[in-house]
């Protein structure tokens, strides 16, 4: 299991004063990589977004701002990625 989701699942369990030694690793791993690609999902989703906008825009300003949004989107795809271990 990923560190920082290991350490995130603990955390929740004190939050709601639950022994977290009762719940299956797969289980948490599983229900981790749900909600991360979840995630991974909506930067796919955006980025496309903003492409569509990029290219049905004359504007050159316009054009730019969108590549720029397509890029961040991408941008905190990867960073989610690598942050979580996820594939």
């Amino acid at each position: 299991m990923n560190e920082r989701i290991l350490k995130l699942f603990m955390q929740a369990c004190r939050h709601a004063d639950y022994e977290h030694q009762n719940v299956p690793k797969d289980l948490v791993e599983k229900f981790s990589e749900l909600i991360v690609k979840e995630c991974m999902a909506m930067c796919d989703e955006t980025q496309a977004v903003y492409s569509k906008h990029r290219l049905a825009s004359l504007n050159f300003t316009d054009k730019n701002r969108y590549a720029a949004g397509e890029q961040a989107a991408d941008t905190i795809y990867s960073k989610i990625k690598q942050h979580f271990g996820v594939e």
